[in-house]
């Protein structure tokens, strides 16, 4: 996925494939209901977005931003995967006691 630009921009407002949801789990070695969680997708729209083969607009945006600060955090961890979503999945003290994944929800903790 293109980090920034043209593309990534073209990328969101047309759709991502669902497909694309299960290769981001997959990458992150996250199950696809943690990751539905983290991108803040309910179940119930998941279920018609994997029949409908497509995200909305905002769901992409949601799951762009978790592809984002995964990629910053492996480079955090000198590109150890494993050691960034370690990371990012546990409750940290400085973040009082959340998880970095949790301080996405909204955009005024992102």
């Amino acid at each position: 996925m293109p980090a920034r630009g043209a593309e990534l921009h073209s990328l969101v407002h047309n759709g991502l494939a669902f497909d694309f949801y299960r290769r981001i789990a997959d990458i992150l070695n996250m199950s696809v209901s943690d990751l539905r969680k983290y991108s803040r997708i309910d179940a119930a729209t998941l279920a018609r977005r994997a029949v409908a083969g497509r995200f909305s607009t905002i769901e992409n945006d949601r799951l762009c931003g978790v592809v984002g600060v995964f990629h910053a955090a492996d480079a955090l961890f000198d590109g150890n995967l494993t050691a960034a979503t370690e990371w990012m999945i546990f409750a940290r003290g400085e973040l009082s006691s959340r998880a970095p994944l949790e301080m996405m929800w909204t955009r005024v903790e992102a």
